[in-house]
């Protein structure tokens, strides 16, 4: 474990650790994105992700972004040469589902709140190759709306 985020992600008022584990010690590469759940003297390994990201690779953070008060799982990496990929998870009652997934060739993801009206966005940059792929770019800007995320038009 190369390092951790603490927050109550599943609800029951103790804190959880997120954090990404090596995957295979053989090769110390990609790493799993897991919960550490302590339940009294258990401790529970729930794998969210497997071979997530490159050991020293990513961004995590754990932060409730769309003001529901559950808060969600923040987990970006590198994808390829140019790409970055973010992962956005949740605990649903029962389990933690993945409820928004974005990719960016610039790579650029953002998660702010663009409009000032307490939730955060999804602002990711896309590279316009019909002009200039390095000088100029497409932004696409996801909201939470009925419980997903959608592009706004």
């Amino acid at each position: 474990m190369d390092r951790y985020v603490l927050g109550d992600v599943d609800g029951d008022g103790v804190k959880e650790r997120v954090c990404v584990t090596v995957s295979d010690t053989a090769n110390i590469k990609g790493g799993d994105l897991v919960v550490l759940d302590s339940k009294g003297s258990d401790l529970k390994k729930l794998v969210l992700l497997e071979d997530f990201a490159e050991i020293n690779s990513y961004f995590l953070e754990v932060r409730d972004i769309n003001s529901d008060g559950v808060l969600e799982i923040i987990a970006s990496s590198p994808v390829g040469a140019h790409g970055e990929k973010l992962y956005i998870l949740r605990w649903d009652g029962e389990s933690y589902v993945r409820v928004g997934e974005f990719f960016s060739d610039a790579p650029s993801i953002e998660v702010r709140d663009i409009d000032a009206d307490g939730m955060d966005e999804i602002v990711v940059k896309q590279r316009d190759y019909a002009t200039d792929a390095i000088a100029n770019s497409i932004l696409q800007i996801f909201r939470w709306v009925g419980g997903k995320y959608q592009l706004v038009d």
